[in-house]
């Protein structure tokens, strides 16, 4: 797969990280960039007994947006370099639906947890993740720069975590050290084996990789803390949710966990 056109989610506040990001991205890659700006009216007074108060409140918050939507555009167009073609979809609606409904026009989304203004303008990077069929890589916060050079690979054998490095294949291309960590189960040979020909899988597509085995007695996140600390990885590749996204609020799992790990840029695909 080649990158040729990013999604990206436009925030209606000041900052602009995902914006910042996704440009730098379509600048190394020669592909294209839509911006999807959207928030949904606070419907906190839908269930007010008088309803011309309701729509009044309604078409206020509706007003609002539209102008915020405005502004936005204007300051994407203004964040993009002249040499990527830009493309702007504005809606009066809930941002994550819509990334997902247009996630059929790219090839990866970016968003930036920081891109915020109000609760209707929040991106639920959970549920873009499960449903959007794409990679999305969330850009870590306060970031404004696009590197590659250093990407961990958080792996599993599973089907999310195969998704995840496939989709990542044209990044990993464009990186200097890449390593691939797992978290043992309690058979490092087999486990070793498995990350020896996940290195090899990644060297017939001329991509040169190290790999790491953890510890059982480990932590896996705490372990990728360290290696962040040591290794600066510009970007961590991970399946997202392999168990239920409930089971994974319930009892905790590594997608959470990197969800949370805003200090650092992240890919999922699931």
């Amino acid at each position: 797969m080649e990158v040729r056109s990013i999604l990206v989610n436009v925030g209606l506040g000041s900052q602009q990280t995902a914006v910042a990001y996704a440009a730098q991205l379509a600048e190394r890659f020669g592909a294209e960039i839509v911006g999807i700006g959207a928030a949904e009216p606070n419907l906190a007074y839908a269930g007010v007994d008088n309803a011309q108060i309701a729509l009044d409140y309604y078409a206020t918050e509706r007003k609002n947006i539209e102008t915020m939507l405005e502004r936005a555009e204007e300051r994407f167009r203004a964040a993009v370099p002249p040499s990527v073609p830009v493309r702007w979809r504005g809606y009066v609606a809930n941002p994550t639906e819509m990334l997902i409904d247009q996630a059929r026009r790219c090839d990866v989304i970016v968003a930036a947890s920081d891109d915020t203004s109000s609760l209707g303008a929040t991106v639920d990077p959970g549920h873009l993740i499960l449903a959007s069929g794409r990679p999305v890589i969330m850009a870590r916060e306060g970031g404004q720069t696009a590197k590659l050079d250093r990407v961990m690979i958080a792996w599993k054998d599973t089907r999310e975590a195969r998704r995840a490095i496939s989709d990542a294949l044209p990044l990993l291309g464009q990186a200097k050290q890449i390593k691939v960590v797992t978290h043992s189960e309690g058979d490092a040979a087999t486990e070793t084996a498995n990350l020896s020909e996940v290195v090899e899988w990644l060297g017939r597509h001329g991509i040169g990789a190290e790999s790491q085995l953890v510890d059982q007695g480990v932590e896996f996140l705490d372990t990728l803390g360290l290696l962040a600390l040591t290794d600066t990885p510009d970007l961590i590749v991970a399946g997202g949710y392999g168990h239920s996204r409930f089971r994974e609020w319930l009892f905790g799992g590594v997608t959470n966990d990197l969800l949370a790990a805003k200090n650092i840029s992240r890919l999922f695909a699931n």
